[in-house]
């Protein structure tokens, strides 16, 4: 199997450079997140399934070191029967344009947590919002605290799990 992976270090500091700024960092996010909407735009049109909310994939917080972050396709993301805000939402851009809707985009939420940006991705259609990670079972909330364990890995598998059995997850 082919699994290209794209290693990035525009988004943190490192012994090469700084970080890109914040708007920088978004348009670069945005890129990827169209690469994979046309990704899958491609694949829906040669394999016909139900649609996102129909599949209804779970929603799963990946639990990876601080840093790395995995993009699923719709294939993979049905192979694992999971997925996370990214995932869900580029499959739901491109199912929506696919079948036509007008003026739909993923939209980037972005969140400070003690010094760390976190982003959240959800579909714009029509100056209305749908959050497919909320619709497939993501938790509302945790603290900042929380979310800054989680983020960092520094919590471990326990935390992550405590956070989804508690309900409560960062928005």
């Amino acid at each position: 199997m082919y699994m290209p992976v794209f290693e990035l270090s525009s988004f943190v500091d490192n012994s090469v450079s700084k970080a890109l700024p914040l708007n920088v960092r978004l348009d670069a996010l945005r890129l990827m997140l169209e690469a994979l909407i046309g990704i899958n735009r491609l694949w829906l049109r040669s394999n016909r399934i139900p649609g996102l909310y129909q599949y209804a994939p779970a929603y799963k917080m990946k639990v990876r070191p601080f840093g790395l972050d995995t993009w699923q396709d719709i294939p993979r993301t049905i192979l694992l029967g999971s997925g996370d805000c990214k995932d869900f939402a580029c499959w739901r851009v491109a199912e929506l344009r696919e079948a036509r809707v007008p003026d739909v985009s993923p939209r980037i939420k972005v969140k400070e947590v003690n010094g760390l940006t976190v982003y959240h991705i959800q579909v714009r259609a029509d100056l209305q919002v749908e959050d497919p990670s909320a619709i497939l079972g993501m938790p509302p909330s945790v603290s900042e605290q929380e979310a800054k364990s989680l983020i960092r890995g520094q919590g471990g598998v326990d935390s992550i799990i405590q956070a989804q059995q508690t309900g409560r997850w960062w928005r």
